[in-house]
């Protein structure tokens, strides 16, 4: 029998949980326009949408989620049955995206978490890459549990209504 280390079956159940967890309730990346760069899937393409930064709804998710991290950050502190995604503004060679990550620890500007979104513009940041993220510049959040959102997903909700 193969002894598989436990970071790495760890590493394996985020991949697997996540593509799940997307593949439920969609990705709603929010993008600054530019030419595409990384080849999409269909589905990349089909769940992506292109949000003007200073749109009205993307301004409210953020308040929305600077009013909620408290108790999301409460939340991921219980250690709980539960997957914690944030939505983050990432730049690489001037171009922006809103991307989801999902979260491995947190730690102020040292928070850490998976790239959960195969980015349309970047060159170097690809899908389940490793970043390094500020918590307290969260735009979005969300709570997952058995592959449904319980908590979060505030521009989500707010593109829905439209």
């Amino acid at each position: 029998m193969i002894k598989i280390p436990k970071t790495i079956t760890s590493l394996l159940m985020i991949g697997v949980i996540t593509i799940i967890g997307f593949l439920l309730f969609g990705v709603y990346v929010v993008q600054d326009k530019y030419e595409p760069i990384n080849n999409q899937t269909e589905w990349d393409k089909n769940n992506m949408r292109d949000i003007n930064s200073d749109d009205k709804l993307l301004i409210d998710s953020k308040q929305t989620a600077k009013s909620n991290l408290p108790y999301f950050i409460s939340e991921f502190q219980k250690k709980s049955n539960t997957d914690f995604f944030t939505k983050i503004k990432l730049t690489e060679n001037g171009k922006t995206e809103h991307i989801w990550i999902e979260i491995l620890s947190l730690d102020n500007d040292k928070s850490i978490g998976l790239l959960s979104n195969v980015p349309k513009y970047f060159k170097n940041l690809k899908y389940l890459d490793t970043v390094t993220f500020d918590i307290n510049k969260s735009e979005d959040l969300m709570i997952t549990r058995n592959d449904s959102i319980v908590f979060g997903g505030f521009l989500k909700t707010e593109l829905e209504k439209k």
